[in-house]
């Protein structure tokens, strides 16, 4: 069971937290967008490049 004293030193937390929030004027942190689709499409491009070099390396070897 959660003591009364409890209870209130959340509550201090939580309004301090949100006065700290509005006093900077940004309530949430900055989050990426993720990776742009150009970065995923070159990278996707390039894994297949590697991909293909290596195919043809094992048949040029006649590791097949």
């Amino acid at each position: 069971m959660v003591s009364v004293r409890e209870l209130a030193e959340a509550q201090a937390y939580e309004r301090r937290r949100r006065v700290r929030a509005f006093v900077a004027a940004d309530p949430a942190p900055p989050r990426g967008d993720g990776p742009s689709p150009w970065r995923c499409l070159l990278a996707g491009a390039a894994l297949t490049m590697v991909g293909v070099a290596g195919v043809a390396a094992a048949v040029a070897l006649g590791l097949s």
